[in-house]
C-alpha cells in the first residue's frame, strides 16, 4: 500500500496541486496572495515557527475530523 500526503506546505501557486490530490495546503513562504493579510504571515524565528507548527497542526486535525466519521463508517461496513 502506497502512502500518499494528506497535508501540502507551500506559497499560494500550490493550489492547483492540492486541488487535484483533494489535500490542504498550508501557506508558508512567497508569494501568498490568495489570503488577506497573506504577507503578515510569520513563519520565521521563534515566534514564527511556533505560529507554523499551530497552523500545521490545527490543519491536520481540521481534516482528521472532517474526514474521520466516513472513514470509520466505510471500515466497519465493509
Amino acid at each position: 500500500m502506497a502512502a500518499g500526503a494528506n497535508i501540502a506546505i507551500g506559497p499560494s501557486g500550490g493550489k492547483v496541486l492540492v486541488e487535484r490530490r483533494e489535500i490542504p495546503l498550508v501557506r508558508v513562504g512567497f508569494p501568498i496572495h490568495d489570503r488577506i493579510g497573506g504577507q503578515r504571515i510569520l513563519s520565521a524565528g521563534y515566534a514564527g515557527t511556533l505560529a507554523l507548527l499551530d497552523r500545521l497542526t490545527n490543519q491536520l486535525l481540521e481534516t482528521k475530523y472532517a474526514t474521520y466519521r466516513d472513514r470509520r463508517r466505510r471500515e466497519f461496513m465493509h
